[in-house]
């Protein structure tokens, strides 16, 4: 190992944002709706999951992730509603794509 690859290491690890967590977990498989994980699909929030390194499971659901993974989510708000309530309503019922629910976190600093 040189110099260089050492500094590189040692840098302190960056924190993802929703929105890039999104972005390459959208990579990994199509988009799904109803559930993080289904038919081999997955909605916005199990692309985030997939995004910072969480397993793939079918017919996983939000609520079966680590408590700190979705918490400051579940209680960030905006425009009067849960950020959380936005996102799954943008990729269930309004059927956007997941590059775009990551457009409009970044626009608001997620």
């Amino acid at each position: 190992m040189n110099e260089a690859d050492v500094k590189y290491l040692e840098q302190p690890a960056k924190t993802l944002k929703l929105s890039e967590a999104i972005r390459i977990g959208a990579k990994m498989r199509p988009q799904g709706r109803l559930a993080m994980f289904s038919d081999g699909k997955s909605c916005a929030f199990g692309a985030a999951y997939e995004g910072i390194g969480g397993n793939y499971r079918e017919g996983m659901h939000l609520f079966e992730t680590p408590s700190d993974f979705f918490g400051s989510v579940w209680r960030a708000g905006v425009d009067g509603k849960y950020l959380a309530d936005e996102i799954l309503r943008r990729n269930d019922d309004r059927r956007e794509t997941r590059e775009s629910i990551a457009d409009w976190l970044e626009s608001i600093g997620y």
